[in-house]
């Protein structure tokens, strides 16, 4: 089955999405392994410790991924701005 939504996953993705179903997409992204699109979400929507602790998580299995690497610089940035509302 799973098989079957990897390859048509795109597909899954617009239908989704076409009925406004964020939370779905979210789960469906997290059940695809689709960390960059979880991620993104988190942090659109300034769930900045979730999305940190998703990130070690998915760096504690495959240390250097494009992923760790396109997150870290927004990642510092906002622990940046929330230190200093601090």
């Amino acid at each position: 089955m799973q098989d079957i939504l990897k390859e048509h996953k795109t597909l899954i993705y617009n239908l989704i999405s076409s009925h406004g179903d964020v939370e779905d997409m979210v789960f469906f992204a997290d059940l695809m392994q689709d960390h960059e699109k979880v991620i993104s979400h988190m942090l659109q929507n300034n769930q900045f410790e979730e999305a940190i602790r998703k990130l070690e998580n998915v760096v504690s299995k495959c240390p250097v991924t494009d992923l760790y690497l396109s997150g870290v610089p927004f990642i510092l940035t906002v622990e940046r701005c929330v230190l200093k509302l601090n």
